[in-house]
């Protein structure tokens, strides 16, 4: 079996990679009804801790150390739907689910960024209702277009997936998470019987 690698406590930092709206007049928010109203699913403290590991020496480790990582790999993932939550919240509340071409400055590193609202997107063999793609401006001729975030979402059935680059988000992001990809998948639809579930996908952790 391969080495576990030190788990350092991303989730903090997924906190901070804050989506920053100003408050807006709730006489001119968009109706609800297109638009999730959650994109998260409870999950218990028990389960979800934020934890840094030291590296474990050899190929054998045992179930408590097993347990310890899942809870921080688990937290990471609670941290981020929370943060999609909230870029929900902010979509809803300004709007943005009409085709749109708009570009910015980044609070967190003053570089031009790209949001790009289509309707009626395919992806991954379903169709879209809406997809959103905010980019960073200058690194778009890279392999990954510079992609920072890319939303889909559906209202009925409530379903959507969200992806997230925090290098695209914030150029001055680390180097430990040059290639890191957040993935975060919310369904209503009871595809498996629940009521609601959530995935979680996390790639390119140095």
């Amino acid at each position: 079996m391969k080495k576990f690698k030190k788990l350092r406590l991303f989730g903090l930092l997924v906190i901070a990679l804050t989506f920053t709206f100003c408050e807006s007049d709730p006489e001119t928010e968009s109706p609800t009804g297109d638009f999730p109203t959650s994109f998260t699913v409870d999950i218990p403290s028990s389960i979800s801790q934020s934890v840094t590991l030291k590296n474990v020496g050899g190929d054998d480790f045992s179930g408590k150390e097993i347990y310890q990582h899942l809870n921080g790999f688990i937290k990471i993932g609670e941290n981020t739907a929370e943060l999609i939550e909230d870029i929900m919240k902010g979509i809803k509340n300004y709007g943005l689910n009409k085709p749109m071409d708009i570009t910015f400055t980044g609070d967190d590193d003053s570089r031009e960024k790209r949001i790009v609202v289509i309707n009626n997107s395919d992806f991954e063999g379903t169709t879209w209702h809406h997809q959103l793609t905010m980019t960073d401006v200058q690194n778009e001729g890279n392999e990954d277009g510079g992609k920072a975030l890319q939303v889909f979402w559906n209202s009925n059935p409530v379903k959507g997936i969200a992806i997230l680059k925090p290098k695209n988000w914030d150029s001055s992001t680390g180097s430990e998470m040059e290639n890191t990809i957040f993935r975060i998948g919310y369904s209503e639809a009871g595809e498996n019987g629940y009521d609601a579930e959530m995935t979680v996908a996390i790639v390119g952790f140095d």
